[in-house]
């Protein structure tokens, strides 16, 4: 096949890809004094030129880099002169490139990076969760969305540069770890505004889940940038399916505070919660961590995982005291998530009943703090609460 032979069979391979993610093709190979479009294709609102590129390797690069400074600028004549012979009114322009390998054998994703109309349509801040151990965890839409966004937004460029590699995919990456979110959102926002597509991963899991990317996709939203998640793999959900414990309800709460009264007090929150209670912890602090669970929430059945979908996954069912003597004894290693089991028993104390309890407690010559500790577990108020109201109690005139 020669040159021209292959050329159109690339074309024709690219429009049917666009065909097939609901595009509309109205012209190919359209020609004027200024250059010539491969295809233009239109979705809903969106106008979309696009430069079909050739070539060699599989491996995913970025498209854009293959289209020189001056047949960019002759695309853009020839897409003005378009317009100006079949104008369309109120359409969003984008112009992407399609990299086609091989000899027209498979059409790649389009490319959202490269030339742009001043204008034009924001692009799409894509969230994509990436495995939590296991590579082939991850999913195939969020492989095609890492292989067409113009950049990748990462925690650690070392760390999914080999979660790239591993898919053939070679993309753009910039870092932003959780310490310098706020810091380098603009200007990673600021390409995203001009009509680049990114996409978000972390290091495991799903962005913005104890991980980067809360305020990215808050100041995103803000700036009426589109925010699409592309779900997959998270920790907190495979552990908890696999403890064992209640699933109907849950609570997430994350990394619990290292220490201090915001430690104490997040733990006292949800102590009446019947739902089951889910939480990250680094393997160094989980003893410590299950013995501040069994002395917050009494001796509860619970679940930790560790090493989820990895070689040595494992997972530690028993009650907290039982798993906190267990984890005591051996040295953890890997990321590790806590599951317990929520309130069980009566259901939570009326305030009359709690005042009797506290009454009656202290008239007996009990110490205010081991009593509101002791009534929490069995009442479903937070200790902290108690001890506030056992305090007026006492200081209330006989």
């Amino acid at each position: 096949m020669d040159r021209r032979g292959v050329g159109n069979e690339a074309e024709g391979q690219a429009a049917a890809y666009l065909e097939g993610q609901g595009f509309k093709i109205r012209d190919r190979n359209f020609t004027c004094r200024y250059g010539e479009l491969d295809v233009v294709a239109e979705r809903g609102d969106l106008l979309c030129f696009v430069e079909v590129r050739m070539r060699s390797s599989g491996v995913w690069g970025d498209p854009a880099n293959t289209v020189v400074h001056a047949k960019q600028r002759k695309v853009v004549k020839a897409a003005l002169h378009y317009l100006r012979m079949y104008p369309a009114p109120e359409r969003a322009i984008r112009f992407d490139v399609i990299s086609v390998t091989g000899r027209g054998e498979k059409a790649r994703a389009p490319s959202t990076r490269g030339c742009r109309v001043p204008g034009a349509m924001p692009g799409t801040l894509f969230l994509v969760a990436t495995p939590i151990g296991n590579l082939a965890d991850i999913t195939a839409r969020a492989l095609e969305t890492l292989g067409h966004v113009s950049f990748v937004v990462c925690e650690d460029t070392r760390h999914s540069r080999g979660l790239l590699q591993h898919h053939g995919i070679s993309r753009e990456l910039l870092s932003m770890p959780a310490f310098a979110e706020k810091e380098r959102m603009g200007g990673i926002l600021a390409r995203v505004e001009a009509g680049e597509d990114a996409a978000l991963v972390t290091d495991a899991g799903s962005p913005g889940i104890s991980d980067p990317g809360e305020p990215l996709v808050a100041e995103a939203l803000a700036r009426g940038i589109p925010v699409v998640p592309v779900p997959g793999p998270a920790a907190l959900v495979a552990a908890l399916t696999a403890s064992g414990l209640p699933t109907g309800r849950f609570h997430f709460l994350g990394f619990l505070p290292r220490g201090g009264p915001e430690r104490q007090q997040m733990l006292e929150e949800v102590a009446g919660l019947r739902a089951t209670l889910v939480l990250y912890e680094s393997p160094r602090r989980v003893a410590e961590t299950l013995a501040d669970l069994h002395g917050a929430w009494g001796d509860r059945r619970a679940c930790v995982a560790r090493e989820l979908t990895k070689r040595h996954e494992e997972f530690l069912r028993g009650t907290l005291l039982e798993l906190a003597a267990r984890c005591s004894e051996k040295e953890l290693l890997g990321e590790v998530v806590l599951v317990v089991e929520g309130r069980t028993g009566e259901a939570r104390w009326g305030e009359a009943e709690v005042r009797g309890a506290l009454e009656a407690g202290l008239a007996r010559g009990e110490k205010l703090k081991g009593l509101s500790t002791d009534l929490a577990r069995q009442a479903g108020w937070p200790a902290q609460e108690l001890y506030r109201m056992g305090l007026q109690l006492k200081q209330k005139p006989q």
